[in-house]
């Protein structure tokens, strides 16, 4: 009896039945959104790098790499302009409060950042509605001079469910 079960066990393992499970598979997407202010005179571009890790507890994104730009043409003034980086979701289960970080970008009009690296974010589940993954551009703009018209703009690149 013991030769069978010992067989047994020896064509149950060579079959892989109980094999290690597979290691979980890692997505990374990009997405590049452009789009332009009211007076089609400020082109702002927005690009999120981010991987989905499909486990057996759901599909996890982390943001990896943001990176983009703001443009006024001639006769356009950005008087103001920040950016908004985060994540919003759950994390195994428990619920995480908004990671997200907001930076100034008036001088140079452009940036890039590593959220994932840089801040040490954890992955997030993204339930509906409520969660998401990406950037926001916030900008003040100014046609002509101190007396010229004035308007706000708002730009955003977003993974939601």
């Amino acid at each position: 009896m013991k030769k069978l079960i010992g067989a047994l066990g020896v064509i149950v393992i060579s079959a892989g039945l109980f094999a290690p499970a597979a290691s979980a598979q890692i997505e990374k997407v990009s997405t590049t959104r452009t789009m332009y202010d009211k007076s089609y005179g400020v082109k702002s571009t927005i690009t999120i790098e981010y991987e989905v890790d499909n486990t057996n507890r759901g599909e996890f994104y982390k943001l990896t790499k943001v990176t983009g730009s703001i443009k006024p043409e001639s006769l356009m003034f950005i008087t103001y302009a920040d950016v908004e980086i985060g994540m919003n979701g759950s994390y195994y289960g428990k619920v995480l409060a908004s990671q997200h970080k907001k930076f100034d970008i008036s001088k140079t009009l452009k940036y890039t950042y590593y959220p994932a690296k840089t801040y040490k974010w954890k992955p997030v589940v993204i339930p509906p509605v409520v969660g998401a993954v990406g950037a926001n551009i916030h900008a003040k703009i100014q046609r002509g001079g101190s007396k010229g018209s004035k308007w706000t703009f708002d730009h955003t690149n977003v993974v939601q469910k």
